[in-house]
């Protein structure tokens, strides 16, 4: 493990030759060990196709309109995109944003931020966590992005933001810019 682990293998992203190096060294091992490849066509291989999705920094804008104004952000300061993993390009020229708190539905535990919110063809933006009333293991589930964001889809959205207060210290704006 510590082979697999070590920054020599730069990441064993898919495609890089720290994954090649990391895969020969499996492969050696599991040799070594007498097994015997299940591969396609009897090798150590078997080929999954991937998508690589990536943020065009340059290209990504969000300007917010009100009745009092238009708000232009600024990238890697006021917001940030993560990249969609299912489409090879995503673009909202311009759509509604709909507040549903948290984000969550959860009627069985009497609580349901979508009770009255219609946001079919549209963004929705919730806040970040669950509410704290929830028990450990459900506030743990539905502060989920992937909860959160598979919720949205469901009813309709075409789009999710999530709300981050600038104080919370689970924040680390950096960190998350860079994974962007």
């Amino acid at each position: 493990m510590s082979v697999l682990a070590d920054d020599s293998l730069q990441g064993r992203a898919p495609g890089t030759p720290g994954y090649e190096s990391a895969a020969r060294y499996a492969q050696t091992e599991l040799q070594k060990m007498g097994l015997q490849p299940a591969g396609v066509n009897g090798t150590w291989r078997q080929d999954v196709p991937l998508r690589h999705s990536t943020v065009v920094q340059d290209e990504s804008r969000l300007s917010v309109w009100t009745p009092v104004g238009t708000k232009t952000m600024t990238y890697d300061q006021d917001f940030y995109l993560a990249a969609d993993p299912v489409r090879e390009e995503a673009e909202i020229e311009l759509a509604e944003v709909v507040f549903v708190g948290f984000g969550v539905s959860a009627p069985d535990l009497g609580y349901d931020d979508y009770a009255e919110a219609d946001v079919d063809g549209k963004v929705v933006m919730y806040l970040s966590g669950a509410p704290s009333f929830l028990p450990s293991n459900e506030r743990a589930y539905y502060s989920s992005g992937a909860t959160k964001t598979s919720e949205a889809i469901s009813r309709g959205a075409i789009g999710t933001m999530t709300f981050w207060a600038p104080d919370d210290p689970r924040l680390r704006w950096n960190v998350n810019a860079a994974r962007s």
